[in-house]
């Protein structure tokens, strides 16, 4: 991964994609604010690559602004099992910031993406004053049956 410089245009991009996850829909103008100066925004070249695997720690939550992700279960002896392809304004990895300390799934590029990253400490700082985002993410960690990685 190759950290990239936010301009204006991806800063925008990413208060746009906050607004609509369920979680940070009732956020205060001021917390997103907080959200995008904590966010970072990362390259990932062409291919099939690893963001995370199953089993590794979570310690972010992804929001893709280019490209595709594929979120997977490997199951063995089978092959790996799709729960979901994820495109620009999707997110991903919202478990970790619920402090659970493992990924459930894999998640893997397809081709060159950008990602923009909010780490776990970074969510829990700025909403240390204000858990309804936290509230609201554990209703809707619930909904999708625990499926979030």
């Amino acid at each position: 991964m190759r950290k990239l410089v936010m301009g204006m245009e991806e800063r925008d991009s990413l208060a746009a994609a906050l607004k609509e996850l369920s979680y940070f829909s009732n956020a205060s103008i001021e917390d997103l604010g907080r959200v995008v100066a904590a966010t970072h925004l990362y390259a990932i070249e062409k291919g099939r690559k690893t963001v995370f695997k199953k089993g590794h720690i979570g310690d972010a939550l992804y929001i893709i602004h280019k490209g595709a992700v594929e979120i997977i279960r490997p199951h063995f002896p089978s092959p790996r099992r799709p729960i979901a392809r994820l495109g620009p304004g999707d997110a991903f990895g919202e478990m970790a910031l619920l402090n659970h300390p493992y990924r459930v799934a894999s998640a893997i590029t397809d081709g060159y993406t950008e990602l923009f990253v909010l780490l776990s400490p970074d969510f829990a700082e700025i909403f240390r004053a204000n858990p309804e985002p936290l509230k609201i993410l554990r209703r809707h960690t619930v909904r999708r049956g625990r499926v979030a990685t």
